[in-house]
């Protein structure tokens, strides 16, 4: 039943913002690269928000690149087709399952693979339809260029045309076929480095239905930062070979003095000798001190002698005064 595969839509924050959950077998388009400036809203009711890869995009879902911006969208069987919106393009996916893209401005690349039996890809105008089964082809508002293969062009006055490599076809203002011409190779440089570079981005859009094996970047962030609080950092791949060998015994330089080791033992050194220094010092101011004290208390003995002798001296002279000698005798006897 058709309703079965109908999405539903939350709008998130007064239409700021939304999220879009599918129905098990609803087809889904995927963001898988971005440069510059792109939005996207998934209703046409939805306001529009920045685009980011791993973005999914629901049937009715628009997409809009800024200048010199570019956009690619995963779509189709398996998501191994892709388009590339290029610089102020404005395309909504009409249908993906068969896929139909409606370009409403700009020019888009189209790369298709792999589609399976009885499967469409289409990107129309308002005045031409462009298909292919497994091609490549560049297509903006009034001219379709192929770049691969063949393409089956299909106008609004009911003309069809088969396109080949190599060749374009300009589309009038009233849907009838104008003049054929050579696809620029400008066209085909920019083509080529498209298919180059979407197998990659594809790679990381897999089939409807099964899981990606790659954790998402938060995911791996988070795992990151758990295991790295969970157990001890290990050492370099340098510092283990290093410890390695010194264990062994073998290669094992001598080793060399810490620095600051050093720096300690050379200041513990100086400061020895500066107590050595000092203490030395001290020990001759001491002496130095000793000996201008035995030579006072010497000199203050010779002194006091001096004092004695001249007491003496005078106390002799006083007795000879008082009590004279008179023939060689006084009255203390001979003198």
């Amino acid at each position: 039943m058709r309703a079965a595969r109908l999405f539903m839509l939350m709008a998130v924050g007064m239409g700021l913002g939304f999220s879009v959950t599918f129905a098990a077998d609803a087809p889904s388009a995927k963001i898988i690269f971005i440069d510059g400036t792109v939005q996207a809203k998934n209703t046409p009711q939805a306001a529009w928000t920045d685009a980011k890869i791993g973005d999914e995009l629901a049937t009715g879902a628009e997409v809009m690149t800024g200048v010199n911006s570019n956009c690619e969208l995963a779509l189709a069987d398996d998501r191994k087709s892709a388009i590339r919106l290029k610089p102020e393009t404005h395309a909504k996916l009409a249908s993906l399952d068969p896929v139909k893209v409606d370009l409403q401005s700009g020019r888009v690349f189209s790369l298709v693979r792999d589609l399976k039996k009885g499967s469409k890809f289409e990107v129309g105008t308002l005045t031409a339809i462009a298909s292919a089964r497994g091609t490549g082809w560049e297509q903006d508002m009034d001219s379709v260029g192929v770049l691969e293969d063949s393409v089956h062009v299909e106008n609004t006055q009911g003309q069809e045309m088969e396109i080949q490599e190599g060749q374009g076809i300009e589309i009038e203002d009233d849907g009838s076929f104008g003049d054929s011409f050579e696809v620029p190779a400008e066209s085909r440089s920019e083509f080529e480095e498209f298919e180059q570079a979407a197998p990659e981005h594809l790679a990381s859009a897999p089939a409807e239905g099964s899981s990606s094996s790659e954790p998402s970047a938060d995911a791996g962030a988070t795992a990151e930062t758990t295991g790295s609080a969970d157990k001890t950092p290990e050492a370099p791949p340098d510092a283990a070979g290093q410890g390695g060998a010194e264990s062994s015994g073998e290669g094992h330089a001598p080793e060399e003095p810490n620095q600051e080791s050093t720096d300690t033992l050379d200041t513990s050194e100086a400061s020895s000798e500066s107590s050595g220094e000092s203490a030395d010092g001290q020990d001759i101011e001491e002496g130095a001190d000793t000996a201008e004290s035995e030579a006072l208390q010497s000199e203050n003995v010779i002194e006091a002698q001096q004092e004695a002798d001249d007491a003496d001296t005078e106390e002799e002279s006083s007795s000879s005064t008082s009590d004279p000698c008179i023939n060689g005798y006084n009255s203390h006897g001979p003198c």
